[in-house]
């Protein structure tokens, strides 16, 4: 049940929505893994190098080669690339990303929050010919349902869109993260509640929760 006065979300193969009774809810399917399908605009659109994305350069090309240095398949590729990025920036709280003007405050500063993470891998990434994208959204804290703005990437694989977090150094899709809409966020402006209501089994068993 989502409990808010706007729903902020995106809605993926994973992201289901639907009122009933007055109130709103999401239904999370972890299957399948991938995000979307891809359409050749995207791929090229995800490869284009920018002012904040200097993926033409010779350093970000050495310095993503070197961390995927003899591999040759692309999801390992990613793999290295993520573990590299969540190693190589130390987490601050405070918020950088608010005056990087481009990748290069980042790689000098090494210090940064998830969009920080998510960007430099989104550069990597592109300087070697994967199509990447920065994709923002929430991360829920299961502890007290809370959620946290948040960004992580999406990369491109066969012709799909598969979620990966440098910040958590992790594949998605989780139960964890949800995509935003076209909205930003404004996480000053609103506070969002999850509340479990059901799990659903593969066997289709239903559990539910008060």
């Amino acid at each position: 049940e989502i409990i808010g006065n706007q729903n902020p979300f995106d809605t993926t193969s994973q992201q289901l929505f639907f009122s009933a009774n007055g109130k709103n809810y999401m239904e999370i399917r972890p299957q399948p893994d991938y995000i979307s399908e891809v359409s050749e605009f995207e791929i090229s659109d995800n490869l284009k190098e920018t002012n904040f994305y200097p993926i033409k350069d010779p350093d970000v090309i050495q310095m993503a080669k070197n961390a995927t240095k003899g591999i040759h398949l692309k999801r390992k590729k990613i793999e290295m690339l993520m573990n590299f990025v969540n190693k190589y920036i130390i987490y601050s709280k405070d918020d950088y990303s608010q005056w990087h003007i481009s990748v290069y405050n980042i790689i000098n500063t090494r210090n940064g929050v998830c969009q920080d993470y998510a960007e430099l891998f989104t550069t990597l990434a592109r300087s070697i010919g994967i199509a990447c994208k920065t994709v923002g959204g929430y991360a829920l804290d299961p502890i007290n349902g809370l959620l946290c703005g948040h960004a992580w990437n999406e990369v491109e694989i066969n012709g799909k869109w598969y979620g990966v977090d440098p910040t958590w150094n992790m594949w998605l899709p989780t139960l964890y993260h949800y995509k935003e809409n076209s909205l930003p966020i404004n996480l000053n402006a609103s506070i969002y509640f999850l509340r479990l209501k059901s799990i659903t089994n593969t066997n289709g068993a239903v559990l539910k929760f008060d």
